[in-house]
């Protein structure tokens, strides 16, 4: 995940396609 996310996250993929469901992930690709 180029955003920054660890492979090991799942929800990083999740972030990429725009569903956005994870207020976590969504703070990682704004740190990101």
């Amino acid at each position: 995940d180029s955003n920054g996310s660890t492979p090991s996250n799942p929800l990083g993929s999740n972030k990429m396609s725009g569903s956005g469901q994870s207020p976590f992930t969504l703070r990682r690709w704004a740190c990101s």
